[in-house]
Protein backbone atom coordinates (compact mmCIF):
# COMPACT_ATOMS: atom_id res chain seq x y z
CA UNK A 1 0.00 0.00 0.00
CA UNK A 2 1.27 3.48 -0.93
CA UNK A 3 0.53 6.18 1.67
CA UNK A 4 1.03 9.92 2.15
CA UNK A 5 1.81 11.64 5.44
CA UNK A 6 0.53 15.19 5.82
CA UNK A 7 2.28 17.22 8.55
CA UNK A 8 1.48 20.80 9.58
CA UNK A 9 2.47 23.07 12.44
CA UNK A 10 2.03 26.79 12.93
CA UNK A 11 4.82 28.85 14.48
CA UNK A 12 2.80 29.56 17.63
CA UNK A 13 1.93 25.90 18.19
CA UNK A 14 5.52 24.79 17.88
CA UNK A 15 6.64 27.46 20.33
CA UNK A 16 3.96 26.78 22.97
CA UNK A 17 3.29 23.02 22.70
CA UNK A 18 6.47 21.61 21.19
CA UNK A 19 4.39 19.91 18.48
CA UNK A 20 7.18 19.70 15.91
CA UNK A 21 7.02 18.21 12.43
CA UNK A 22 9.56 15.58 13.48
CA UNK A 23 7.26 14.28 16.22
CA UNK A 24 4.31 14.14 13.83
CA UNK A 25 6.32 12.34 11.14
CA UNK A 26 7.65 9.73 13.57
CA UNK A 27 4.17 8.77 14.85
CA UNK A 28 2.47 8.87 11.43
CA UNK A 29 5.22 6.85 9.77
CA UNK A 30 5.09 4.20 12.52
CA UNK A 31 1.31 3.85 12.11
CA UNK A 32 1.61 3.58 8.31
CA UNK A 33 4.24 0.85 8.59
CA UNK A 34 2.06 -0.95 11.15
CA UNK A 35 -0.83 -0.90 8.63
CA UNK A 36 1.41 -2.49 5.99
CA UNK A 37 2.35 0.54 3.87
CA UNK A 38 5.34 -0.30 1.67
CA UNK A 39 6.01 3.25 0.43
CA UNK A 40 5.46 6.56 2.24
CA UNK A 41 5.62 10.15 0.87
CA UNK A 42 5.79 13.07 3.31
CA UNK A 43 4.15 16.47 2.74
CA UNK A 44 5.17 19.23 5.21
CA UNK A 45 3.63 22.66 5.86
CA UNK A 46 5.70 24.47 8.49
CA UNK A 47 4.51 27.80 9.88
CA UNK A 48 1.09 27.75 8.20
CA UNK A 49 -2.25 28.37 9.94
CA UNK A 50 -5.01 25.79 9.73
CA UNK A 51 -7.66 28.44 9.02
CA UNK A 52 -6.91 28.44 5.28
CA UNK A 53 -6.46 25.64 2.74
CA UNK A 54 -3.99 27.69 0.71
CA UNK A 55 -0.84 25.83 1.84
CA UNK A 56 1.91 24.63 -0.53
CA UNK A 57 2.24 21.07 0.76
CA UNK A 58 -1.52 20.52 1.10
CA UNK A 59 -2.10 21.78 -2.44
CA UNK A 60 0.64 19.44 -3.71
CA UNK A 61 -0.95 16.49 -1.86
CA UNK A 62 -4.41 17.21 -3.29
CA UNK A 63 -2.93 17.47 -6.79
CA UNK A 64 -1.40 13.95 -6.47
CA UNK A 65 -4.13 12.41 -4.31
CA UNK A 66 -5.04 9.71 -6.84
CA UNK A 67 -1.52 8.22 -6.50
CA UNK A 68 -2.07 7.18 -2.88
CA UNK A 69 -4.24 4.62 -1.11
CA UNK A 70 -4.15 6.20 2.35
CA UNK A 71 -3.40 9.56 4.00
CA UNK A 72 -2.14 9.76 7.60
CA UNK A 73 -2.35 12.86 9.79
CA UNK A 74 -1.36 13.54 13.42
CA UNK A 75 -4.84 14.92 14.17
CA UNK A 76 -7.71 15.96 12.01
CA UNK A 77 -7.11 19.67 12.74
CA UNK A 78 -3.74 19.31 10.89
CA UNK A 79 -5.79 19.35 7.70
CA UNK A 80 -7.97 22.30 8.75
CA UNK A 81 -9.40 24.01 11.79
CA UNK A 82 -12.66 24.72 10.02
CA UNK A 83 -15.40 22.09 10.22
CA UNK A 84 -16.64 22.68 6.68
CA UNK A 85 -13.13 22.26 5.23
CA UNK A 86 -12.55 19.10 7.29
CA UNK A 87 -15.77 17.52 6.04
CA UNK A 88 -15.02 18.54 2.45
CA UNK A 89 -11.52 17.06 2.48
CA UNK A 90 -12.56 13.87 4.26
CA UNK A 91 -15.49 13.36 1.88
CA UNK A 92 -13.17 13.91 -1.09
CA UNK A 93 -10.68 11.32 0.22
CA UNK A 94 -13.35 8.70 0.96
CA UNK A 95 -15.10 9.37 -2.34
CA UNK A 96 -11.89 8.46 -4.18
CA UNK A 97 -11.46 5.30 -2.12
CA UNK A 98 -8.60 6.71 -0.03
CA UNK A 99 -8.32 5.98 3.69
CA UNK A 100 -7.94 9.00 5.96
CA UNK A 101 -6.38 8.01 9.30
CA UNK A 102 -5.90 10.25 12.36
CA UNK A 103 -3.03 8.70 14.34
CA UNK A 104 -3.46 10.24 17.82
CA UNK A 105 -7.26 10.08 17.66
CA UNK A 106 -7.08 6.46 16.39
CA UNK A 107 -9.88 7.02 13.89
CA UNK A 108 -10.26 5.73 10.34
CA UNK A 109 -12.51 8.23 8.60
CA UNK A 110 -13.38 5.83 5.81
CA UNK A 111 -15.76 4.04 8.24
CA UNK A 112 -19.21 5.26 9.42
CA UNK A 113 -17.91 5.58 12.99
CA UNK A 114 -14.99 7.66 11.71
CA UNK A 115 -17.30 10.04 9.85
CA UNK A 116 -19.33 10.54 13.05
CA UNK A 117 -16.15 11.42 14.92
CA UNK A 118 -15.24 13.74 12.08
CA UNK A 119 -18.27 15.90 12.73
CA UNK A 120 -17.80 15.90 16.50
CA UNK A 121 -14.07 16.65 16.52
CA UNK A 122 -14.40 19.18 13.73
CA UNK A 123 -17.04 21.09 15.68
CA UNK A 124 -14.76 21.20 18.72
CA UNK A 125 -11.79 22.42 16.67
CA UNK A 126 -13.83 25.21 15.07
CA UNK A 127 -15.25 26.18 18.47
CA UNK A 128 -11.72 26.50 19.86
CA UNK A 129 -10.71 28.79 17.00
CA UNK A 130 -13.76 31.00 17.51
CA UNK A 131 -13.14 31.18 21.26
CA UNK A 132 -9.51 32.13 20.66
CA UNK A 133 -10.61 34.86 18.25
CA UNK A 134 -13.03 36.25 20.85
CA UNK A 135 -10.38 36.24 23.58
CA UNK A 136 -7.79 37.92 21.35
CA UNK A 137 -10.29 40.55 20.24
CA UNK A 138 -11.25 41.29 23.85
CA UNK A 139 -7.58 41.61 24.84
CA UNK A 140 -6.91 43.95 21.93
CA UNK A 141 -9.87 46.17 22.75
CA UNK A 142 -8.88 46.31 26.42
CA UNK A 143 -5.43 47.57 25.46
CA UNK A 144 -6.91 50.10 23.03
CA UNK A 145 -9.30 51.40 25.69
CA UNK A 146 -6.21 52.10 27.82
CA UNK A 147 -4.71 54.05 24.91
CA UNK A 148 -2.10 51.42 24.04
CA UNK A 149 -0.95 50.85 20.45
CA UNK A 150 -1.32 47.51 18.61
CA UNK A 151 0.89 46.18 15.87
CA UNK A 152 3.88 47.71 14.13
CA UNK A 153 4.47 51.47 14.56
CA UNK A 154 3.69 53.46 11.39
CA UNK A 155 6.15 55.80 9.70
CA UNK A 156 6.81 58.69 12.09
CA UNK A 157 6.71 56.57 15.27
CA UNK A 158 8.77 53.92 17.04
CA UNK A 159 8.41 51.91 20.24
CA UNK A 160 9.62 53.50 23.45
CA UNK A 161 12.78 51.82 24.78
CA UNK A 162 14.05 51.40 28.33
CA UNK A 163 17.44 52.45 29.70
CA UNK A 164 19.08 49.37 28.17
CA UNK A 165 17.66 50.15 24.74
CA UNK A 166 15.22 47.25 24.90
CA UNK A 167 11.52 47.33 23.98
CA UNK A 168 9.47 46.15 26.94
CA UNK A 169 6.17 44.26 26.43
CA UNK A 170 3.25 46.66 25.96
CA UNK A 171 5.56 49.62 25.23
CA UNK A 172 3.94 52.82 23.92
CA UNK A 173 4.95 54.49 20.68
CA UNK A 174 6.86 57.77 20.53
CA UNK A 175 7.53 60.26 17.73
CA UNK A 176 10.61 59.97 15.52
CA UNK A 177 11.37 63.71 14.98
CA UNK A 178 12.93 63.42 11.51
CA UNK A 179 10.11 61.23 10.19
CA UNK A 180 7.46 63.37 11.89
CA UNK A 181 8.69 66.40 9.94
CA UNK A 182 8.14 64.47 6.71
CA UNK A 183 4.61 63.58 7.84
CA UNK A 184 3.78 67.21 8.65
CA UNK A 185 5.15 68.33 5.29
CA UNK A 186 3.02 65.76 3.44
CA UNK A 187 -0.14 66.84 5.27
CA UNK A 188 0.53 70.56 4.67
CA UNK A 189 1.41 70.18 0.99
CA UNK A 190 -1.52 67.89 0.24
CA UNK A 191 -3.97 70.24 1.97
CA UNK A 192 -2.62 73.06 -0.23
CA UNK A 193 -3.20 71.23 -3.51
CA UNK A 194 -0.28 68.89 -4.17
CA UNK A 195 -1.28 65.52 -5.64
CA UNK A 196 -0.35 62.14 -4.16
CA UNK A 197 1.68 61.31 -7.25
CA UNK A 198 3.58 64.58 -7.02
CA UNK A 199 4.37 63.99 -3.33
CA UNK A 200 5.49 60.39 -3.96
CA UNK A 201 7.78 61.44 -6.80
CA UNK A 202 9.27 64.19 -4.65
CA UNK A 203 10.04 61.77 -1.80
CA UNK A 204 11.64 59.38 -4.28
CA UNK A 205 13.74 62.19 -5.80
CA UNK A 206 14.90 63.38 -2.38
CA UNK A 207 15.65 59.75 -1.39
CA UNK A 208 13.60 59.98 1.78
CA UNK A 209 13.83 56.57 3.40
CA UNK A 210 10.67 54.84 4.57
CA UNK A 211 10.11 52.79 7.72
CA UNK A 212 12.04 49.78 6.37
CA UNK A 213 14.84 51.87 4.89
CA UNK A 214 13.48 51.63 1.35
CA UNK A 215 12.26 54.13 -1.24
CA UNK A 216 8.93 52.45 -2.04
CA UNK A 217 6.90 55.68 -1.98
CA UNK A 218 3.74 55.37 -4.10
CA UNK A 219 0.55 57.39 -4.38
CA UNK A 220 -1.51 54.52 -2.92
CA UNK A 221 0.83 54.22 0.06
CA UNK A 222 0.68 57.96 0.70
CA UNK A 223 -3.12 57.81 0.50
CA UNK A 224 -3.20 55.23 3.30
CA UNK A 225 -0.69 57.28 5.32
CA UNK A 226 -2.72 60.48 5.06
CA UNK A 227 -5.93 58.65 6.05
CA UNK A 228 -4.43 57.17 9.22
CA UNK A 229 -5.95 58.66 12.41
CA UNK A 230 -2.83 57.57 14.32
CA UNK A 231 -1.26 60.90 13.35
CA UNK A 232 -3.86 62.85 15.37
CA UNK A 233 -3.52 60.60 18.42
CA UNK A 234 -6.27 58.09 17.65
CA UNK A 235 -6.20 54.31 17.21
CA UNK A 236 -8.43 52.58 14.62
CA UNK A 237 -9.52 48.97 15.15
CA UNK A 238 -12.16 47.06 13.17
CA UNK A 239 -14.35 50.07 12.45
CA UNK A 240 -13.94 51.68 15.89
CA UNK A 241 -11.58 54.49 16.92
CA UNK A 242 -9.96 54.83 20.35
CA UNK A 243 -8.05 57.69 21.96
CA UNK A 244 -4.35 56.83 22.16
CA UNK A 245 -1.75 57.75 24.75
CA UNK A 246 0.79 58.70 22.09
CA UNK A 247 1.54 62.25 20.94
CA UNK A 248 -0.13 63.51 17.76
CA UNK A 249 2.00 64.56 14.78
CA UNK A 250 -0.54 66.92 13.15
CA UNK A 251 -3.43 68.99 14.44
CA UNK A 252 -7.09 67.95 14.02
CA UNK A 253 -7.96 70.87 11.72
CA UNK A 254 -5.18 70.05 9.23
CA UNK A 255 -6.12 66.37 9.37
CA UNK A 256 -9.79 67.16 8.68
CA UNK A 257 -8.86 69.35 5.68
CA UNK A 258 -6.79 66.50 4.26
CA UNK A 259 -9.62 63.98 4.80
CA UNK A 260 -12.10 66.30 3.05
CA UNK A 261 -9.81 66.61 0.03
CA UNK A 262 -9.14 62.87 -0.08
CA UNK A 263 -12.89 62.19 0.01
CA UNK A 264 -13.55 64.76 -2.69
CA UNK A 265 -10.90 63.28 -4.98
CA UNK A 266 -12.21 59.75 -4.37
CA UNK A 267 -15.50 60.78 -6.01
CA UNK A 268 -13.71 61.89 -9.19
CA UNK A 269 -13.37 59.34 -11.97
CA UNK A 270 -9.68 58.39 -12.47
CA UNK A 271 -9.74 59.60 -16.10
CA UNK A 272 -10.92 63.03 -14.96
CA UNK A 273 -8.31 63.53 -12.24
CA UNK A 274 -5.57 64.56 -14.66
CA UNK A 275 -7.33 64.93 -18.00
CA UNK A 276 -10.31 67.23 -17.50
CA UNK A 277 -11.84 70.15 -15.64
CA UNK A 278 -15.24 68.41 -15.76
CA UNK A 279 -15.46 67.66 -11.98
CA UNK A 280 -15.49 71.44 -11.40
CA UNK A 281 -18.14 72.07 -14.07
CA UNK A 282 -21.94 71.85 -13.90
CA UNK A 283 -24.74 72.21 -16.42
CA UNK A 284 -26.24 75.68 -16.15
CA UNK A 285 -29.71 74.37 -17.12
CA UNK A 286 -30.28 71.22 -15.04
CA UNK A 287 -27.30 71.33 -12.68
CA UNK A 288 -26.11 67.92 -13.89
CA UNK A 289 -22.51 66.80 -14.24
CA UNK A 290 -20.45 67.66 -17.30
CA UNK A 291 -18.53 65.17 -19.43
CA UNK A 292 -15.83 65.80 -21.99
CA UNK A 293 -16.44 64.61 -25.54
CA UNK A 294 -13.06 63.76 -27.11
CA UNK A 295 -12.26 64.36 -30.74
CA UNK A 296 -10.70 66.83 -33.12
CA UNK A 297 -13.05 69.56 -31.79
CA UNK A 298 -13.32 68.56 -28.14
CA UNK A 299 -16.42 69.84 -26.34
CA UNK A 300 -18.03 69.77 -22.90
CA UNK A 301 -21.52 68.24 -22.79
CA UNK A 302 -24.20 67.80 -20.13
CA UNK A 303 -23.81 64.22 -18.94
CA UNK A 304 -27.22 64.13 -17.20
CA UNK A 305 -29.41 65.24 -20.12
CA UNK A 306 -29.31 61.92 -21.98
CA UNK A 307 -30.46 60.05 -18.84
CA UNK A 308 -33.65 62.13 -18.53
CA UNK A 309 -37.01 61.15 -20.11
CA UNK A 310 -37.36 62.63 -23.63
CA UNK A 311 -40.04 65.10 -22.49
CA UNK A 312 -37.77 66.47 -19.72
CA UNK A 313 -34.62 66.92 -21.78
CA UNK A 314 -33.37 70.46 -22.21
CA UNK A 315 -31.66 71.65 -25.41
CA UNK A 316 -28.15 70.19 -25.72
CA UNK A 317 -25.18 72.19 -24.44
CA UNK A 318 -22.00 72.11 -26.54
CA UNK A 319 -19.13 74.26 -25.29
CA UNK A 320 -15.68 74.24 -26.82
CA UNK A 321 -13.18 72.88 -24.29
CA UNK A 322 -10.53 75.39 -25.36
CA UNK A 323 -12.96 78.31 -25.09
CA UNK A 324 -14.21 77.24 -21.65
CA UNK A 325 -10.65 76.90 -20.32
CA UNK A 326 -9.66 80.28 -21.77
CA UNK A 327 -12.71 82.01 -20.26
CA UNK A 328 -12.05 80.54 -16.82
CA UNK A 329 -8.42 81.59 -16.82
CA UNK A 330 -9.11 85.03 -18.28
CA UNK A 331 -11.41 85.90 -15.37
CA UNK A 332 -9.15 84.14 -12.84
CA UNK A 333 -6.20 86.29 -13.89
CA UNK A 334 -8.33 89.44 -13.50
CA UNK A 335 -9.68 88.18 -10.18
CA UNK A 336 -6.33 87.36 -8.58
CA UNK A 337 -3.79 89.76 -10.09
CA UNK A 338 -6.23 92.61 -10.56
CA UNK A 339 -6.91 92.86 -6.83
CA UNK A 340 -10.59 91.87 -7.06
CA UNK A 341 -10.14 88.96 -4.65
CA UNK A 342 -8.24 90.99 -2.07
CA UNK A 343 -10.74 93.85 -2.18
CA UNK A 344 -13.67 91.45 -1.73
CA UNK A 345 -11.93 89.80 1.23
CA UNK A 346 -11.36 93.18 2.90
CA UNK A 347 -14.99 94.21 2.28
CA UNK A 348 -16.27 90.91 3.73
CA UNK A 349 -14.13 91.35 6.85
CA UNK A 350 -15.31 94.96 7.27
CA UNK A 351 -18.91 93.85 6.89
CA UNK A 352 -18.54 91.25 9.62
CA UNK A 353 -16.95 93.79 11.97
CA UNK A 354 -19.79 96.23 11.33
CA UNK A 355 -22.40 93.56 11.99
CA UNK A 356 -20.75 92.58 15.25
CA UNK A 357 -20.62 96.20 16.39
CA UNK A 358 -24.25 96.86 15.47
CA UNK A 359 -25.48 93.89 17.46
CA UNK A 360 -27.59 92.52 14.60
CA UNK A 361 -25.48 89.41 14.31
CA UNK A 362 -25.66 88.68 18.05
CA UNK A 363 -29.42 89.28 18.13
CA UNK A 364 -30.00 86.61 15.49
CA UNK A 365 -27.67 84.22 17.32
CA UNK A 366 -29.61 84.78 20.55
CA UNK A 367 -32.85 84.08 18.69
CA UNK A 368 -31.36 80.83 17.36
CA UNK A 369 -30.21 79.80 20.85
CA UNK A 370 -33.69 80.44 22.29
CA UNK A 371 -35.32 78.34 19.54
CA UNK A 372 -32.89 75.46 20.07
CA UNK A 373 -33.51 75.68 23.83
CA UNK A 374 -37.25 75.28 23.30
CA UNK A 375 -36.65 72.19 21.15
CA UNK A 376 -34.43 70.67 23.86
CA UNK A 377 -36.99 71.39 26.60
CA UNK A 378 -39.73 69.64 24.62
CA UNK A 379 -37.47 66.60 24.15
CA UNK A 380 -36.69 66.55 27.89
CA UNK A 381 -40.41 66.68 28.67
CA UNK A 382 -41.09 63.75 26.31
CA UNK A 383 -38.30 61.66 27.85
CA UNK A 384 -39.67 62.42 31.34
CA UNK A 385 -43.15 61.25 30.26
CA UNK A 386 -44.75 64.70 30.68
CA UNK A 387 -45.96 64.80 27.03
CA UNK A 388 -46.67 62.10 24.48
CA UNK A 389 -45.11 61.64 21.04
CA UNK A 390 -47.99 63.34 19.21
CA UNK A 391 -47.72 66.49 21.31
CA UNK A 392 -43.92 66.49 20.95
CA UNK A 393 -44.24 66.31 17.17
CA UNK A 394 -46.82 69.10 17.13
CA UNK A 395 -44.67 71.42 19.22
CA UNK A 396 -41.33 70.76 17.56
CA UNK A 397 -42.47 70.80 13.91
CA UNK A 398 -42.91 74.57 13.88
CA UNK A 399 -39.80 75.09 16.01
CA UNK A 400 -37.63 73.04 13.63
CA UNK A 401 -38.95 75.05 10.69
CA UNK A 402 -38.24 78.29 12.53
CA UNK A 403 -34.70 77.11 13.37
CA UNK A 404 -33.89 76.55 9.70
CA UNK A 405 -35.22 80.00 8.80
CA UNK A 406 -33.07 81.62 11.50
CA UNK A 407 -30.00 79.73 10.33
CA UNK A 408 -30.64 80.94 6.78
CA UNK A 409 -30.86 84.55 8.00
CA UNK A 410 -27.65 84.09 9.96
CA UNK A 411 -25.81 82.87 6.87
CA UNK A 412 -27.15 85.80 4.84
CA UNK A 413 -26.10 88.55 7.23
CA UNK A 414 -22.78 86.93 8.23
CA UNK A 415 -21.58 84.54 5.51
CA UNK A 416 -18.50 82.45 6.30
CA UNK A 417 -15.17 83.93 5.27
CA UNK A 418 -12.67 82.31 2.96
CA UNK A 419 -9.87 81.01 5.23
CA UNK A 420 -7.05 83.51 5.65
CA UNK A 421 -4.37 81.11 4.36
CA UNK A 422 -6.33 80.70 1.10
CA UNK A 423 -6.58 84.48 0.67
CA UNK A 424 -2.87 84.95 1.32
CA UNK A 425 -2.06 82.14 -1.09
CA UNK A 426 -4.18 83.70 -3.86
CA UNK A 427 -2.62 87.14 -3.38
CA UNK A 428 0.88 85.71 -3.83
CA UNK A 429 0.03 84.48 -7.33
CA UNK A 430 1.39 86.46 -10.28
CA UNK A 431 0.52 86.60 -13.96
CA UNK A 432 3.67 84.56 -14.68
CA UNK A 433 2.81 81.81 -12.20
CA UNK A 434 -0.78 81.68 -13.48
CA UNK A 435 0.42 81.36 -17.07
CA UNK A 436 2.77 78.53 -16.07
CA UNK A 437 -0.04 76.76 -14.21
CA UNK A 438 -2.39 77.20 -17.18
CA UNK A 439 0.07 75.26 -19.35
CA UNK A 440 0.34 72.40 -16.82
CA UNK A 441 -1.72 69.22 -16.33
CA UNK A 442 -5.49 69.72 -16.22
CA UNK A 443 -5.74 67.86 -12.93
CA UNK A 444 -3.45 70.40 -11.23
CA UNK A 445 -5.38 73.26 -12.86
CA UNK A 446 -8.69 71.91 -11.58
CA UNK A 447 -7.46 71.53 -7.99
CA UNK A 448 -6.00 75.04 -8.03
CA UNK A 449 -9.22 76.53 -9.42
CA UNK A 450 -11.32 74.61 -6.87
CA UNK A 451 -9.76 76.77 -4.15
CA UNK A 452 -11.36 79.85 -5.70
CA UNK A 453 -14.58 78.55 -7.28
CA UNK A 454 -17.26 76.28 -5.87
CA UNK A 455 -18.36 75.42 -9.42
CA UNK A 456 -18.51 76.74 -12.97
CA UNK A 457 -21.83 76.56 -14.82
CA UNK A 458 -21.96 76.05 -18.59
CA UNK A 459 -24.81 77.90 -20.33
CA UNK A 460 -24.11 77.22 -23.97
CA UNK A 461 -22.67 80.56 -25.11
CA UNK A 462 -21.41 81.61 -21.67
CA UNK A 463 -20.08 80.34 -18.38
CA UNK A 464 -20.94 81.47 -14.83
CA UNK A 465 -18.22 81.24 -12.18
CA UNK A 466 -19.35 80.90 -8.55
CA UNK A 467 -16.71 82.16 -6.11
CA UNK A 468 -15.85 80.67 -2.74
CA UNK A 469 -15.20 84.07 -1.19
CA UNK A 470 -18.42 85.66 0.13
CA UNK A 471 -19.03 89.10 -1.25
CA UNK A 472 -18.08 88.35 -4.85
CA UNK A 473 -21.20 87.74 -6.96
CA UNK A 474 -21.18 85.06 -9.66
CA UNK A 475 -19.33 86.21 -12.78
CA UNK A 476 -20.81 85.58 -16.23
CA UNK A 477 -18.28 85.38 -19.07
CA UNK A 478 -19.36 85.12 -22.71
CA UNK A 479 -17.65 82.51 -24.86
CA UNK A 480 -16.41 83.59 -28.30
CA UNK A 481 -18.16 81.94 -31.24
CA UNK A 482 -14.85 80.84 -32.71
CA UNK A 483 -11.81 80.45 -30.52
CA UNK A 484 -8.27 79.25 -31.16
CA UNK A 485 -5.76 78.66 -28.33
CA UNK A 486 -3.18 80.55 -30.39
CA UNK A 487 -5.04 83.77 -29.61
CA UNK A 488 -4.42 83.43 -25.87
CA UNK A 489 -6.83 85.13 -23.47
CA UNK A 490 -7.19 88.45 -25.30
CA UNK A 491 -10.30 87.35 -27.25
CA UNK A 492 -12.30 86.62 -24.07
CA UNK A 493 -14.72 89.48 -23.24
CA UNK A 494 -14.84 90.10 -19.49
CA UNK A 495 -17.07 93.19 -19.31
Amino acid sequence: MIAALYLRVSTDEQATTGLSLAVQEERCRARAVEDGCAEVTVFRDEGFSGKSLRRPALEALLAKLSEYEAVYVWRLDRLSRKLLDQITLATDFVGQGIRLVSVTEDIDYSTPEGRLHLHLLGSIAEYEVEQLRVRVDAAHRHRLEQGGFLGKPPFGYTFCRDEDGEISPGADIVIVPKEAEVIRELFRRYSRGASLTELAQDLQAREVLGRNGGLSWTSSRLGLLLRSPVYIGRLPYRGDVYEGRHEAVVGPQLWERVQARLEERARIHPRSRQGSLSPLLRCGVCGGHIRRNPGAHSTYLCGTRRNLPPEDRHPPIHCSVAAVHAAIWAWTERLVTGGVLQEAAEEAAERRRALEQSGEHQAVRDELAECEGSIERNLDAYQAGAIDLRLLTSRNTSLLRAREEIRTRLREIAPPELPAHIRRWAVRQTATSLSRLRQGPLGEQREWLARIYTQVELQGRAIVLHHRLPGIPPKRVRLPRYYSPKRGLTDIPLD
